[in-house]
């Protein structure tokens, strides 16, 4: 995913680093949620595991808020990426929708247009999510047990406390001439006749792949730190500040999401 960095100016990017402190995913999973727990260990990132196991007695965690609809998201498009480069993005979906097999037909049916850039959208994106101070008042009656596998004094560990989900993925792939490229979906559609998905195309030329599944393709991360002396855990919020009279002082914490240092700066992270 390396043509996206942290500094990108991409407008969709931009509402889910800005907006929603998104930790993106390099392949998109269903079966990703709200109380999942990363291990970073200073090299590698995890898969997740429920924080439920993580701690004693087992956590429950308070009610969720589901299907937000992040309404910015679904209504903009990325900025153009070069075709060859970004059609790699669709193949992490299109397998993680359980419909990779089409990529092929997909990819080859542009380069026969002389596809030169894509474009793409999170169309009917969404948004779990757990109220934090509720999470924390609910971590209190809860502790670690050092004697845990997975814990170790040096690792960092991640709690998810939103996902973002998009049962769908839109593209606008362009020619030389910046001309939308129109290809004939009906072979493509054949090939996925059994109902896991349908891809369809609007007036522009747009193409959308629906299916009945969620991806999640985005998480927001507290960090969960633990002070074994006191047997206390923390959610640390990054050091970030509101303004709220006068810029040269520091008035009232604001609870952001962590982002996760990445390699290179990439705005995807990379999970085991």
């Amino acid at each position: 995913m390396g043509w996206w960095k942290k500094d990108t100016a991409d407008p969709v990017m931009r509402i889910f680093l800005d907006r929603y402190k998104l930790n993106l995913l390099s392949i998109p999973r269903e079966k990703i949620a709200v109380g999942d727990l990363y291990v970073y260990d200073g090299k590698r990132t995890s898969s997740p595991g429920s924080i439920k196991y993580f701690l004693e007695p087992p956590l429950k965690l308070p009610p969720l808020s589901e299907g937000e609809s992040m309404a910015e998201v679904s209504t903009t498009m990325t900025q153009s990426v070069d075709f060859e480069v970004g059609i790699n993005f669709l193949d992490n979906f299109l397998s993680s929708f359980g419909i990779g097999v089409i990529i092929g037909k997909i990819k080859s049916a542009f380069q026969s247009k002389r596809a030169r850039t894509i474009r793409y959208g999170f169309t009917n994106a969404t948004r779990d999510s757990v109220d934090v101070m509720h999470l924390g008042r609910t971590l209190m009656k809860h502790q670690l047990n050092p004697n845990h596998p997975l814990y170790s004094k040096d690792n960092k560990y991640f709690l998810v406390t939103a996902v973002a989900r998009t049962p769908s993925l839109s593209m606008l792939v362009e020619d030389e001439n910046s001309k939308a490229v129109d290809i004939d979906l009906g072979a493509i559609n054949t090939e996925i006749a059994d109902g896991k998905a349908k891809i369809e195309k609007s007036e522009a030329a747009a193409i959308t792949v629906k299916t009945d599944k969620k991806l999640g393709f985005g998480v927001e991360l507290h960090e969960l730190t633990f002070d074994l002396k006191l047997n206390k855990m923390y959610l640390k919020p990054p050091d970030q500040f509101m303004n709220v009279r006068d810029a040269s002082k520091k008035a009232g914490r604001k609870s952001w999401p962590t982002l996760l240092e990445t390699p290179n700066n990439d705005l995807f992270m990379e999970v085991e």
